[in-house]
């Protein structure tokens, strides 16, 4: 059982570290977003 759960928490890990890095590489392409200035409306 705790060789089960070592190797879970290492999964997990493994998953995290992968999920950070593509969160990074996400940021890099919504920051290539340029959205044209709004005017308010009367």
């Amino acid at each position: 059982m705790t060789q089960q759960n070592a190797a879970m928490v290492e999964e997990t890990n493994a998953t995290t570290r992968e999920l950070g890095e593509e969160t990074k590489a996400l940021l890099v392409l919504v920051d290539q977003f340029q959205l044209p200035a709004t005017s308010e409306l009367d």
